[in-house]
């Protein structure tokens, strides 16, 4: 049987291993900002002053955990009041930082982060608004090439395409409106595994015989893994779109589109705002034998996350913007093959992106895609099936399997 100045002394023990995650009381304790995620919590006043070691482009980050918290911080120079939500970078000569709550039911979560090794904002948020974009830019330019009749598709995305720009142009002309919708499907592997689905839909009005304007709407779900974490986004969307035809040889579309993306990571949810563009160049040149399809993307967004508390660690809000272009070309057989006349065809292009954000690190990609597949006529519709292959960021890889069916009814 052990004796009470042992059973004291095991507890001592286990006590002092929960150090930094909780604070002691009665004192201060120094902790150190040495390692990436580093987070402590300080429950209320009675427990004493958190006073972390820090070094130069060290990241604080503070959220009170119940209402009416006032935090108060000494940066160097005695404590001070700050916002309840809030972030710091250490300058090059201080070596420590206090923090404490002057509410006693208060709590509060503390992180530390060393920035040359911050990761932590490493989550899908680029693979949920790269797919949302594409898939609307993939969307309409289907639309206005089915509504003003080129035809064809210049697709580098898994979608399925349905359109009632046929409904009455055989019967009475060109139809006056017209409803479409898409679905889009993508896989991804490298840094970030998983996958993405996007339905996208509009209608629109032919206001000239050249030039159409329409409504959007859409709904994105990704689920993707960072190192075996489960992370789940929905983006439920709405836009306006326009489409102009230029002497039946270039079609220009755009759209400009907002979304309130959902986030659920490590068990913590959030809601983001993003406004997102996009703007497409179509031409079409022929050729003994050959269609010629050049075309260019350019789209972007931004996106606005607020802070949020994953377990202890305190992840401040975040600005995220993205750049993105892909100049290629299209070339397919005009004589087609079987009884669905069906048309080989291939692509290919350079794809450019910039990514930023207020959290991370720049990513910057510049990689090839290419497809190939076949397009040709089902019913009254047209099949295209196709595979490609790229890259969405310049660590992950994104492969695709398209079946898409644009039904003219």
């Amino acid at each position: 049987m052990s004796s009470p100045r042992s059973r004291r002394g095991l507890m001592g023990i286990v006590f002092a291993c929960l150090i930094p995650l909780s604070v002691q009381p009665a004192f201060a304790f120094p902790a150190n900002c040495n390692e990436r995620g580093a987070s402590y919590r300080s429950i209320s006043k009675t427990t004493g002053v958190l006073t972390l070691k820090v070094s130069k482009n060290d990241l604080i980050n503070w959220k009170p955990l119940a209402k009416k918290t006032r935090v108060k911080i000494d940066f160097g120079d005695g404590f001070k009041r700050v916002k309840s939500t809030g972030s710091y970078t250490v300058p090059k000569k201080q070596k420590k930082l206090r923090i404490k709550v002057s509410n006693k039911k208060g709590q509060l979560a503390v992180s530390c982060t060393t920035q040359k090794d911050d990761n932590y904002a490493n989550f899908s948020w680029n693979i949920a608004a790269n797919s949302q974009t594409q898939a609307t830019g993939a969307g309409i330019g289907a639309n206005s090439r089915g509504r003003f009749g080129l035809g064809g598709n210049i697709v580098s995305q898994d979608y399925v395409f349905v359109s009632t720009s046929n409904l009455a142009k055989n019967r009475f002309g060109q139809a006056n409106w017209s409803a479409w919708a898409s679905v889009e499907g993508r896989s991804y592997s490298g840094g970030l595994d998983g996958v993405s689905v996007d339905f996208v839909g509009g209608f629109d009005r032919l206001v000239a015989p050249d030039l159409l304007l329409g409504m959007l709407g859409g709904y994105g779900r990704t689920i993707v893994s960072d190192s075996g974490t489960p992370e789940v986004t929905s983006s439920p969307m709405l836009g306006v779109y326009i489409g102009k035809n230029v002497d039946n040889k270039l079609i220009i579309d755009g759209f400009i589109s907002v979304a309130q993306p959902r986030y659920d990571i490590s068990g913590t949810s959030f809601n983001a705002s993003r406004l997102s563009a996009g703007l497409t160049f179509t031409g079409q040149i022929q050729r003994p034998g050959l269609l010629i399809e050049p075309f260019l993307f350019a789209r972007g967004y931004r996106e606005l996350q607020p802070s949020y508390t994953a377990g202890l660690a305190v992840i401040p809000a975040n600005k995220a913007l993205s750049m993105s272009a892909s100049l290629g070309v299209k070339v397919s057989f005009t004589r087609g093959l079987g009884a669905g006349n069906f048309v080989p065809y291939a692509s290919a292009s350079a794809d450019f992106q910039r990514q930023s954000s207020t959290l991370t690190a720049d990513d910057v990609l510049a990689a090839p895609r290419i497809a190939m597949g076949l397009s040709g006529t089902i019913g009254q519709g047209t099949l295209n099936v196709d595979m490609d292959f790229g890259k969405t960021r310049s660590d992950t890889y994104d492969r695709g399997f398209k079946i898409g069916y644009e039904l003219n009814f």
